[in-house]
This record gives structure tokens, C-alpha cells and sequence, in this order.
């Protein structure tokens, strides 16, 4: 049973829980830990483990955990396995010889493959798999890809009811940004409009895209490794009626991405991307993008359409400062209904626009008890959000208050350029360490602006406690020209305090301009920093003492 993300359902309430414990124990194991109880974990089912080796008299054989069915070994085909001898046809052969149920088997060795046996208009490089055909590789069997070879898909999968346990290496280059690789086009898994595939296990390198779908409902990926991608770990896309639905990436590592660890796009505007997670997965330093997420859901066209995805769990840690950009997990715009919570991000404020987590022009987005460090262009940037609720998050040290006249690499950005209506900051914990190297005058711990048409309305700001500001605490603002002022804006019950040596002239506790219906109430300002700016507000507890 798919759990459900809306606002009443069991997946927000158990994430809830999660971070009631989270905000006693603020250590980044424990939110790794307990992050799994934001959503229910849906269970691979695994098979019987002894199967029947064709070609082998008969005899028993174990195939794993997850793969079962009747052998089909490629050595009974002519596959020699030895790195040196091209397998192209031999595995075809077996791939042919597969009925639904079987397992076509691979026995410790290197399956070298060519596109000596193109289909599809060279599509690929082995043939497609058959409904219902499973693939099980010996730890130590690996496909690769022959050096005489520029691009091929190793297993080809637009079918359905398929397991796979593989290993795939595209190619010895350990640098995925060599002038040679970058002209490479290799793919580990690839499917198109795929139903309940189930890859487990497996380990993919040297590759553009470990797995890479086109539609697909239902598919699985598990404990699978990831390592040097020129793209994307995994990808998975939407588009016209080939949608992406119900599907989930679990358990799974990344080490040193081109691109997106596991990312789910929307390539047109009839595309479909809902009801798809990634939970408990590991991604260590994404890298080549402009804002190199780890994870993201993304819709390209106006009328894509993301909705009910979920990304829990998941560890983050940005090492390479030699990379372009590296963030940590987006939503971008027009997701909808979805949920981000007990991640761990880590970055290494090496680059001004790296960001934590991003959910920019979405609606009803939950942000929930995750763990952010070290991201210098801000941990959340909400900008454009509709109903977005930000909550038990810990931050630190993140956010850039250096460069003159702009807000948006503030901790949390409720509104940059595309407004904000109708969000939530409460009960976060926001601090920096004393000496922070990016602290300055023009970003606030939690900011918002109203630019041009794009307004700012009905926030609720409360029950944050930030600690050692990098610039100003709060800093919401409008502007003095009619219809330009900003609407119904609550800040109520902060903490804020400062125990930094000396503090920086100009940064206030509180900046609220032209603001109508704006409510302070409850708010708490220590060591000495009591200087707010209301200027052209108007609403109540305007004149109580901070």
C-alpha cells in the first residue's frame, strides 16, 4: 500500500514523530536513524533461494536473495567470461532462450559486449529481455563494456516482472569528467514504459546513466551501488502518457555523480511523475551541475505535472571543492504535496550558490526534521512557495550575508523573486559557530522580499530559536510604493540570541518593512540586541518590548 503524503495522512505524522525525537537527540545519527518511520518501507519479496541450473544435469543451485527460476547460463551459449573474448552474441543467445520465470545466470567472470549484435537501430547492445525474465550476476561477474565501443545499453528491460542482479562497468576511466568519457553514451539498465522491475544488489561504474527509465510504474531499485556516472545514477522520466508512478529508489549509494544521484523529470507538460520516494540513500559528492543536487523531482514544462514524491532519509555529504556546484535535494517547480524529511546534508562552503535543500515555485511542500550544514548559498530556498511548511529543521552554518544587497543566500528564503504565500517557519534551531567567515549585513537567518508583481502574504514565522545570526535574525520586507507592501505576516515566540564577542553595527534581531497585518508577539532577543526596524508596518504588538 502506497503510504500517503497529504497533510492528514499516517507518512506526515509519522515524520512528526520523528522529529519530536530529533529535536532531543540533534545528532545527524539520529536523524539517519529514525528517519525511516517518515513513510512505510515497501519490502522486496524474495523468492525461493534454490533453483534449477540448466544444462547442469539437474543440480541445485542458490541464485541470491532476490532471483530465482530456472537457470539459464550463459556458458551453455558460448559466453566465455574471460575479459578478453567478445560475449555479444553468446549472451543474445541465452537473453533468446529465456521463457518468463527463468533467471538468465552469469558465473564469476568479465562478459566483455560489443554492438556486434545491434538491435533496434542500435538502440543497444544486447537484446531486449523478455516479460517475466530475471538476471542474477555472481558478485564477482561484471559486464563491460569493449574498449572498441562508444556507447550500448547492457540491459535493455521495456517489459515487465523482471529482477536484476547485475554489475555493470562502462569503462576503466576513473574520472568522469575525461575529454574521452564525456563522449561515451553507456547505460547500465534502461527501461521504457517498465512495469514492477525490480533491480537489487547490483553495482554500476563507468557509465552516463547506471538506470535510466522512460515511464515506468512500480520498479524497484535496492541496495544498489552507484560509483564515477557521467550523468545520473539514476534517472527516471516522465512524458506524455509514459508516466512515473509508484516507484522507489532505497537504500542505495552514490559516490562521485557527474550530475543528480537519483533524479525522477517531467520532459514534457502531459508528463505524470507521482507517488515515488527515495529513502535511506547515500550520495557523496554530486558534482558538474549548476547546483549539482543530490536528489531532485524536476518538471521542465509548465504543465508537467509532480505531485505526492517523498525523499526521506537520505545522506548528503559534499566533499570536492574542486566541483562546479553541489547541493543537496530539490523539488522544483510546480511539485506539489510532497514530502522531505530526516536527511542529512552536509556541504563544504566551497560554492555562493550551493544550496541544501531547494523547493522553489511548488505547493504544500513539508520540510521536515532534516539535519543542514555547511551550504553557503542557504539551507532552504522556498522561493515561490505556495503553503510550504519548514519545521524542526536543525541548520548550521549555511548561508552567505557577504554579498551586497541580497537576500537569497539567507538560511531560509520564504521570498526572492517569486514571493511566498500562505508558508510556515516554525521550530527550526538556525546557529553559526562564532567567527563564521560569511556572517555580514545583507542576509537574515530567515528572509523574505517582495519584488516587482510577486508578493509575499500570510507567513507565520514562530518558535525558531537562532543563535549567532550570520546577518540579521528575521528580515521580512516590502516596499513604501502602493501595492507593493506586504500582507498578514506573523513572527511570534523566537528566540534569538548572540553570544559572538562583538556585534557587527546595523544587524538587528528583527527587520519588518511595510508590512500590513504584521503581529509580534512573544519574541525574545538576548545579549544587548534589541534594535528591530518596523518601518512602515502597521498591526498589533508593533510596540511591545522584544
Amino acid at each position: 500500500m502506497e503510504p500517503s503524503l497529504s497533510s492528514e495522512g499516517s507518512a506526515i505524522g509519522n515524520a512528526k514523530d520523528v522529529g519530536s525525537d530529533f529535536m532531543k537527540r540533534p545528532d545527524r545519527r539520529s536523524i539517519l536513524r529514525n528517519a525511516s518511520a517518515c513513510l512505510a518501507l515497501m519490502a522486496i519479496q524474495s523468492a525461493a533461494p534454490a533453483s534449477i541450473s540448466r544444462g547442469h544435469g539437474g543440480r541445485r543451485d542458490g541464485l541470491g536473495p532476490a532471483v530465482s527460476g530456472e537457470r539459464v547460463n550463459v556458458r551453455d551459449f558460448g559466453a566465455k567470461g574471460d575479459g578478453r573474448t567478445i560475449d555479444t552474441l553468446a549472451i543474445n543467445r541465452a537473453i533468446t532462450a529465456c521463457a518468463p520465470g527463468q533467471t538468465l545466470y552469469f558465473p564469476s567472470g568479465i562478459y566483455l559486449v560489443d554492438n556486434s549484435d545491434m538491435r533496434d537501430n542500435g538502440a543497444h547492445t544486447t537484446i531486449p529481455l523478455g516479460d517475466g525474465v530475471n538476471v542474477f550476476m555472481e558478485k564477482d561477474a561484471w559486464m563491460k563494456r569493449h574498449p572498441s565501443e562508444r556507447k550500448g545499453v547492457y540491459f535493455l528491460a521495456p517489459t515487465s516482472n523482471n529482477i536484476l542482479q547485475v554489475n555493470v562497468d562502462g569503462d576503466e576511466i576513473v574520472d568522469a569528467r575525461h575529454d574521452r568519457w564525456s563522449q561515451a553514451q553507456c547505460i547500465g539498465v534502461n527501461g521504457a514504459d517498465c512495469k514492477n522491475v525490480t533491480v537489487v544488489n547490483s553495482h554500476f561504474k563507468n557509465l552516463t546513466y547506471g538506470v535510466r527509465t522512460r515511464g515506468a510504474s512500480g520498479c524497484r531499485l535496492h541496495e544498489s551501488h552507484f560509483r564515477q556516472i557521467r550523468l545520473s545514477g539514476v534517472l527516471m522520466q516522465a512524458a506524455g502518457m509514459a508516466s512515473s508512478i509508484h516507484n522507489e529508489v532505497v537504500g542505495c549509494t552514490f559516490e562521485n555523480m557527474g550530475d543528480t544521484a537519483a533524479a525522477f523529470h517531467v520532459t514534457d507538460r502531459n508528463g505524470v511523475c507521482a507517488h515515488n520516494r527515495v529513502d535511506r540513500c547515500i550520495a557523496k559528492n554530486t558534482q558538474l551541475r549548476a547546483l549539482g543536487f543530490a536528489f531532485d523531482f524536476e518538471g521542465g514544462f509548465e504543465f508537467g505535472k509532480i505531485h505526492n514524491n517523498a525523499i526521506t532519509g537520505c545522506k548528503v555529504e559534499q566533499t570536492a571543492v574542486s566541483a562546479l556546484g553541489q547541493g543537496g535535494i530539490t523539488m522544483n517547480r510546480y511539485s506539489e504535496d510532497s514530502i522531505i524529511a530526516g536527511n542529512s546534508l552536509i556541504g563544504n562552503l566551497h560554492q555562493a550558490h550551493d544550496v541544501g535543500i531547494m523547493i522553489p515555485d511548488t505547493r504544500g511542500i513539508k520540510v521536515l526534521d532534516n539535519y543542514i550544514e555547511k551550504f553557503r548559498g542557504g539551507a532552504i530556498n522556498a522561493d515561490g512557495a505556495e503553503s510550504a511548511v519548514i519545521s524542526r529543521n536543525q541548520i548550521r552554518n549555511s548561508g552567505d550575508a557577504t554579498i551586497p544587497g541580497v537576500l537569497l543566500h539567507s538560511a531560509i528564503v520564504l521570498g526572492y523573486v517569486s514571493g511566498s504565500r500562505s508558508c510556515l517557519v516554525d521550530d527550526n534551531v538556525i546557529e553559526w559557530s562564532v567567527g563564521y567567515p560569511f556572517g555580514g549585513e545583507n542576509a537574515a537567518a530567515i528572509a523574505a522580499r517582495r519584488y516587482e508583481k510577486h508578493g509575499v502574504a500570510d507567513l507565520t514565522i514562530r518558535n525558531n530559536k537562532i543563535r549567532n545570526a550570520l546577518g540579521h535574525g528575521i528580515m521580512i520586507v516590502g516596499f513604501g510604493e502602493p501595492g507593493y507592501q506586504l500582507q498578514n505576516v506573523q513572527i511570534e515566540y523566537n528566540e534569538l540570541t548572540d553570544d559572538s564577542p562583538g556585534r557587527v553595527p546595523g544587524r538587528k534581531p528583527v527587520v519588518a518593512r511595510y508590512i500590513h497585518g504584521l503581529r509580534m508577539e512573544g519574541n525574545v532577543v538576548g545579549s544587548g540586541r534589541r534594535e528591530v526596524d518596523l518601518t512602515g508596518s502597521t498591526g498589533s504588538g508593533l510596540l511591545a518590548r522584544l
